[in-house]
């Protein structure tokens, strides 16, 4: 058995980049998980290689202070590591002119899903918005409106959740769920409104500028991209949604790309360890998959000093939302069938 971090360094190239990289923007993997500039870094290179820099102007350039950097690259590595390991790959089927673009979105998702965190701990400093999310809208000027927007093949529970965004945004926003009784900004929400709005907007750009193909860069800016983003966008929006004020299970069968984002977004563990080096987190946990592609098993490695209790807690929450079923007899290993 080996853990998280020799499974994430044992992935080959092609099986966690979207892009060709150049010298200008190497695909090298964070070779020190402690170091908060290499986790900048290594999302800034993503974002230029890919021609959307402007995200991060959207979100008031995040990157200078963005906290949850460690937790959105762990997020990242861990659902590329389940996607080949846990058979998504015959399940998740995001095709354009014969190519898979899961990559392509898990990328923009995994790396942008918590970019509104600072809104939603800063709910003071933006003065004019209120319980209505039309005045979010206002405030950050979003002209390509998400929630306008329908998403193509969604499953009806993913339909509910859609239609739950506008009460769940007032819902926290004015403090009647959550653990802040004073209310937030729900920063998923947030997330996936700024994004969708500056996908589209960076897109039309680019399109005026180069055409559909910018030769140059290799990039590809064409109308049908849009519904690429909206998966993104919506998946992040709701993201928060799955933990409070609903009944709702989704399964792998008829909800694979939002059960691996929860699955990942759950299981990753430098967020839950935040009092720890995320390297020694990342090298004291153990992962083993097992050989029908249909599960997994989590320990903790012998002498590890990581404490489990809270770990334990958030892996068995996610028989709250997932159809999944885990097994945690005990404090230092969990098995989960997918």
């Amino acid at each position: 058995m080996l853990s998280i971090l020799e499974e994430i360094n044992n992935l080959k190239d092609e099986e966690w980049d979207y892009y060709n990289r150049t010298s200008e923007f190497p695909n090298q993997k964070i070779n020190n998980w402690n170091i908060k500039e290499k986790h900048k870094k290594f999302i800034d290179n993503f974002l230029r290689l890919s021609g959307k820099m402007d995200i991060n102007i959207s979100f008031e350039n995040i990157l200078d202070n963005f906290e949850r950097n460690i937790h959105t690259n762990s997020v990242f590595f861990l659902g590329c590591l389940f996607y080949k390991e846990l058979g998504f790959q015959d399940k998740i089927s995001f095709i354009r002119d014969d190519r898979d673009e899961f990559h392509f979105i898990w990328f923009l998702t995994s790396l942008i899903h918590d970019f509104g965190y600072k809104i939603e701990k800063n709910k003071e400093k933006y003065d004019g918005i209120t319980e209505d999310i039309e005045s979010f809208k206002k405030y950050f000027s979003i002209n390509n409106d998400l929630l306008k927007e329908s998403l193509n093949s969604s499953s009806e529970n993913m339909q509910k959740l859609i239609a739950d965004i506008n009460e769940y945004y007032k819902k926290r926003f004015n403090g009647s769920i959550g653990r802040d009784r004073n209310g937030k900004i729900d920063h998923g929400i947030a997330s996936g409104l700024i994004l969708y709005n500056s996908l589209v907007k960076n897109r039309k750009k680019m399109k005026e500028q180069h055409g559909d193909i910018d030769e140059k860069h290799n990039l590809y800016w064409g109308d049908e991209l849009d519904e690429f983003y909206k998966i993104s966008a919506y998946s992040i929006a709701v993201h928060n949604i799955r933990r409070e004020d609903n009944d709702l299970k989704f399964s792998i069968e008829e909800n694979p790309f939002l059960f691996l984002f929860w699955l990942t977004d759950t299981i990753e563990p430098t967020k839950c360890f935040n009092c720890c080096n995320p390297q020694y987190v990342l090298e004291n946990i153990i992962i083993k998959f097992h050989d029908n592609k249909k599960g997994f098993t989590i320990k903790n490695k012998e002498n590890s000093e990581l404490d489990f209790t809270k770990y334990k807690k958030n892996i068995e929450d996610l028989i709250k939302f997932l159809d999944i079923n885990v097994k945690t007899d005990n404090i230092k290993e969990f098995v989960l069938s997918l």
